[in-house]
């Protein structure tokens, strides 16, 4: 399982590097024509400074040691949004164990600015309001009979305890349940990917993969993409 331990990193190395770039732009911290204008950054960038970024070494550091890994509270490292939304800023929390059976928790969130409040009579400009969504993406859970395969459902936090996100979007984190095709951890981080991402991105993605020696040389990845997209990186 060391082997899948590597393929996590690199993908999340991958994820990382792209995310800090796109979300920086997003949050007016680049100068230029995709800077948003500074009221809506500044409001937005005041609530994901609360939380800390995990960079490329600290990413790397969790190939060492015991096979079972999870981020610490409040931790994430940066994704970039979903083109279908692209105006806010993402990020992903990540916990896996490997030894044994294999069980794996992906948070992904988004927070972004839309909609309209009304506070004391007073109604903000559209588009003002911050907002939470997100998706956990896991592995079969054993322990009942419900979530016994792969799968991905709403949430409204991003830490273990499940402790609500004030500005989260009021939804069902019950269900619905979306059934999975993962057979392993790195195909269920992969799927999160395509699946939130979407396919031009995952492309992009995959061919970034198809120049790292790293990834060529992995299993875990190689099979993960295969399993997600059908594509196979050349050898």
């Amino acid at each position: 399982m060391e082997e899948e331990a590597r393929g996590l990193v690199i993908i999340l190395q991958k994820l990382a590097q792209r995310g800090g770039e796109t979300n920086r732009r997003n949050l007016g911290m680049v100068p230029g024509e995709h800077a948003k204008d500074e009221p809506k950054s500044g409001e937005l960038r005041r609530i994901v400074d609360q939380y800390a970024r995990l960079g490329q070494r600290e990413l790397a550091d969790l190939q060492k040691g015991s096979l079972n890994k999870q981020f610490p509270d409040n931790h994430f490292i940066e994704l970039e949004p979903s083109r279908y939304t692209n105006d806010g800023y993402s990020f992903l929390w990540c916990s896996w164990r490997l030894e044994g059976q294999p069980e794996a928790h992906f948070l992904y969130g988004m927070f972004r600015l839309g909609g309209r409040h009304s506070v004391a009579g007073e109604t903000t400009p559209k588009g003002h309001v911050p907002q939470f969504w997100g998706y956990r993406f896991e592995t079969p859970s054993w322990q009942g009979r419900e979530h016994r395969f792969h799968h991905a459902q709403p949430i409204d936090s991003m830490t273990p305890d499940r402790v609500p996100i004030a500005c989260a979007l009021p939804r069902s984190t019950k269900g619905p349940t979306f059934p999975l095709g993962s057979s392993t951890v790195c195909g269920l981080l992969l799927t999160l990917v395509l699946t939130i991402l979407g396919r031009d991105v995952m492309d992009e993605i995959v061919a970034d993969l198809q120049n790292d020696s790293r990834a060529k040389r992995n299993a875990y990845v190689t099979n993960g993409i295969k399993e997600a997209t059908g594509l196979v990186l050349n050898p």
